[in-house]
């Protein structure tokens, strides 16, 4: 049968880049990809159409500071495709849009800077998640959570991000362990409802330039600095690939924190080894 799947941020970024390494599996399903940039959600669809594979693509622009989230998330996971979500097997959820939002100390911002920056980075996931898991209760279920670093390492400036992330991880720990206990009891149920935080390290991205343009001087810059003149930030297609092939594997412990830059080392301790 058919897999449904949705990428968020899926413009640019990581986000296109999971869309594109999921679009080279040999797997019919059908992908709805949204963002505010119907321009670049457009390329993006362009260049999963050149692939040729056994998909249907559906392109979506959304304002995720909209008022009308409850609306637009109905729209991404019911309407768009035209399909009943009893036609596929499986169902992926990628929350991958985030932002930084305005950049200042807590006793800087506005009110409305914060509400932005939440609307997007947390009430959002959370209501596309709970929408989600209502439609596809009957699919075998994956959840992916694009976490960051500064979901535990606080950040000068990007406190109400850092506080997002942080609670983005625990939303997700929870959604698993609401699926895993029963009446009381600890045992796992099944492997029905699949969730994972992918950290998928410093990216070279839009995003890390805009903080590289924004940020005022201090450690956090000048660590980026460090990775983009070291030609160390990440390159988003690398860490996508990695992200999909351990969905495909399926092997990760449920609603862990899985780190890109600790699988990479990993990789390189187990070949030196050999």
């Amino acid at each position: 049968m058919t897999a449904f799947v949705l990428v968020t941020g899926a413009s640019h970024g990581l986000g296109k880049h999971i869309a594109l390494q999921f679009g080279q599996l040999e797997q019919d399903f059908h992908m709805v990809i949204c963002a505010r940039d119907i321009v670049q959600l457009q390329e993006t669809k362009m260049e999963l159409d050149a692939q040729r594979g056994r998909h249907e693509i559906f392109v979506a622009a959304i304002d995720f500071s909209s008022p009308n989230l409850d609306s637009l998330a109905e729209y991404l996971l019911v309407r768009v495709t035209r399909h009943p979500t009893t036609h596929y097997s499986k169902a992926y959820l990628f929350n991958s849009c985030s932002t930084p939002g305005t950049i200042g100390f807590l006793s800087e911002l506005t009110s409305n800077d914060i509400k932005r920056t939440i609307d997007v980075d947390l009430v959002a996931p959370m209501i596309l998640t709970s929408k989600f898991l209502k439609y596809f209760q009957h699919c075998q279920q994956y959840i992916i959570n694009i976490t960051a670093p500064e979901a535990i390492q606080p950040r000068q400036g990007l406190g109400v991000y850092c506080a997002c992330k942080a609670a983005r991880e625990m939303l997700h720990r929870s959604v698993a362990y609401e699926e895993s206990v029963d009446e009381g009891s600890t045992e796992s149920l099944d492997r029905r409802r699949r969730v994972l935080s992918y950290c998928p390290g410093h990216l070279n991205s839009d995003m890390t330039q805009e903080l590289l343009q924004r940020l005022p001087d201090n450690e956090f810059k000048a660590h980026l600095l460090f990775l983009r003149d070291n030609h160390l930030l990440v390159d988003p297609g690398e860490s996508a690939r990695v992200l999909v092939n351990l969905l495909q594997e399926d092997k990760y412990e449920n609603a862990s924190h899985v780190d890109f830059d600790k699988i990479c080392v990993h990789f390189r301790n187990a070949i030196a080894g050999k």
